[in-house]
């Protein structure tokens, strides 16, 4: 299935969310590959506690990390690597607004189809 990772975050007025600036000190809006490159390359956590994965794990959410920071449009994805993009982001990530979101945007599989947010 395709997924569009460069759809931006935005908050319950509309307006973009940023979590980080560019060099000129503007807000750069968020998108979902930001939410799944960090999730994916960061310490797996699981009720807290850092967690230790095989080399096997860290290597494909390596692979598919890359795959998404690269990408300049809808990239295909499989079910497992949804599931796995899922599974980090809701366990880095705490704000619903941000996880709800992402979570909506990695299950519409229409979403190469919507340059906006995900209806809510």
């Amino acid at each position: 299935m395709k997924q569009d990772f460069l759809r931006p975050l935005v908050q319950f007025n509309g307006e973009p969310m940023s979590f980080r600036k560019d060099e000129a000190g503007v807000p750069v809006a968020a998108t979902l590959a930001d939410l799944a490159v960090e999730a994916l390359l960061s310490q797996r956590m699981d009720g807290g506690m850092p967690q230790t994965m095989s080399g096997n794990d860290h290597l494909t959410a390596y692979k598919l990390a890359e795959r998404i920071h690269d990408a300049d449009a809808p990239i295909d994805v499989t079910v497992e690597e949804v599931a796995l993009v899922k599974r980090r982001i809701s366990e880095h990530f705490v704000q619903p607004l941000v996880v709800g979101q992402a979570l909506i945007m990695l299950e519409d599989s229409l979403a190469i189809e919507s340059s906006g947010p995900p209806v809510i």
